[in-house]
């Protein structure tokens, strides 16, 4: 596919901001969207369903703002109120805001002189994570350093973090979006997509001044009390082995396979430290999944990683009682990592929610 690369400075941003019960936190995130210093904006409030104010509350943006259409739906989950906005969406670039999240007043004019500078088609900014009880705006007066990537070498990033994975601290073009579809029903939905998107794209240009604020909330699925919708991560890492696989790109193919690897040893350790009733049925299937792709993983994992080697047919023979032992020794290290961490410095750390 061939991408129009004529960008300019007056070209016309559709964001998209769903909306799902949220109306203490609505009128900061489009409060931050009127007030962008870029003012050709295309902004699609997707009320998906809300039943407190939140709908009422856009409805009241919208007659202050022309720029500003509220759309009203039936509740779909976040992946779908996002499709709804793809389908209404009209400018030439592409931008995705939860809703209680907020940007700093310069996001679109940087992200936008970016791709316009660099003729890319992809921007992103870096972010910093806020708590719900002091989401006060910290400097983005930072040593800006800015990068370019072709999409194999944007996918290898990936793998690294350096690329993030989620939609929403990036501007797209719009034909990057033709053919996607965020996953309805699914939580970690970005990793069903991001990769598509990025293989598709012809340049991408990263800064590292934080522009977005990523608001820690306390009612979080990712980051609180263990949820089985996280086990979707599991079928976005297989769907992206086989993309690659497909293309010839074995590299990232073996990218994707230890990170499936690595996710299915971290969601073993969190099933049994939580509380579900049903954590030991949850356990053998995240065994049986694991023994289902231990043929992946020990071509891979098997020659180029002599650390994890061990650990990796550990998971794949031992019987249970030495693999709950072993993953509740590798929690004890990880909470003494994640206390060093989580010192101050700036950045918080505890992961957030989205509906």
């Amino acid at each position: 596919m061939k991408i129009d690369r004529s960008g300019t400075m007056d070209s016309v941003i559709s964001v998209i901001v769903p909306v799902y019960n949220v109306k203490k936190y609505v009128a900061k995130c489009i409060e931050s969207i009127i007030n962008q210093t870029y003012k050709h904006l295309e902004i699609l409030l997707i009320n998906d369903g809300s039943t407190d104010e939140s709908g009422m509350l856009c409805d009241l943006y919208g007659e202050k703002d022309h720029r500003i259409r509220v759309i009203h739906k039936e509740n779909g989950g976040l992946s779908d109120a996002r499709n709804k906005g793809l389908e209404h969406a009209t400018g030439e670039y592409i931008s995705f805001i939860d809703s209680d999240d907020f940007i700093h007043e310069v996001f679109y004019e940087t992200l936008m002189n970016l791709i316009v500078s660099n003729k890319a088609d992809i921007a992103q900014c870096n972010f910093l994570k806020v708590y719900e009880e002091d989401n006060a705006i910290r400097s983005t007066d930072v040593d800006e350093k800015t990068a370019t990537y072709s999409n194999i070498e944007a996918l290898d990033r990936l793998y690294k973090n350096i690329v993030k994975v989620v939609v929403w601290n990036k501007l797209y073009k719009r034909e990057l979006l033709s053919d996607i579809q965020f996953p309805k029903g699914k939580i970690h939905e970005d990793e069903f997509t991001t990769y598509r998107i990025l293989y598709k794209a012809g340049r991408i240009v990263t800064t590292s001044k934080p522009m977005y604020y990523y608001l820690q909330r306390t009612n979080s699925i990712t980051g609180g009390k263990f949820n089985e919708k996280r086990l979707a991560t599991l079928e976005a890492s297989k769907e992206q082995i086989r993309f690659f696989d497909q293309r010839n790109l074995y590299k990232l193919k073996d990218k994707a396979i230890i990170r499936l690897e690595t996710k299915l040893t971290g969601l073993m350790r969190d099933v049994i430290k939580s509380d579900k009733e049903n954590k030991e049925e949850l356990f053998q299937d995240l065994r049986k999944c694991y023994k289902d792709s231990f043929h992946l993983f020990r071509d891979e994992l098997g020659s180029g990683t002599v650390r994890r080697k061990p650990l990796m047919y550990v998971c794949n023979y031992s019987p249970d009682f030495v693999i709950k032992i072993l993953c509740a020794l590798l929690d004890i290290k990880s909470i003494g990592v994640q206390i060093v961490r989580d010192r101050p410095t700036g950045n918080v750390v505890r992961r957030g929610a989205r509906y």
